[in-house]
């Protein structure tokens, strides 16, 4: 009602005669009046706005540790899967190696026989060359 009165006040002080005046800003009042914000009306919208922020908070606040459980399980399963493969990598090269040393030592032996060969071949042959006199 002072808001009413306060601006019928200050239009008949611009000169106004009093019932224009009071017409004028009982319009006014009326049209403006449940379009206005009140300082209450915007405490209690703070009110519901902190309130809604921190059931968001707490929301996110759950699903980031429900998002982090789920990777540090992810992140466990293939950790768990990276050991498998390391370890079938490293049976793998244990085998290749086993049968990488057996392929060399059949060469060497081979090798051996063919020098065993050669020698026996080369001395026979010397036996018979011709006798130094």
């Amino acid at each position: 009602m002072s808001d009413r009165l306060t601006l019928t006040r200050a239009l008949e002080a611009s000169g106004m005669e009093s019932t224009a005046a009071e017409r004028i800003a009982t319009e006014i009042y009326d049209a403006i009046h449940n379009d206005v914000a009140t300082k209450a009306d915007l405490e209690r919208v703070e009110i519901g706005l902190k309130a809604d922020l921190e059931r968001v908070e707490i929301g996110l606040k759950a699903h980031i540790e429900r998002v982090e459980i789920g990777l540090r399980a992810n992140i466990e399963r293939v950790e768990i899967g990276l050991k498998a493969d390391v370890a079938g990598v490293r049976t793998d090269l244990q085998a290749l190696e086993q049968r990488l040393d057996h392929k060399i030592a059949t060469m060497v032996n081979r090798l051996v026989a063919a020098i065993v060969v050669a020698l026996t071949v080369l001395f026979g042959a010397l036996h018979y060359w011709p006798p130094h006199s």
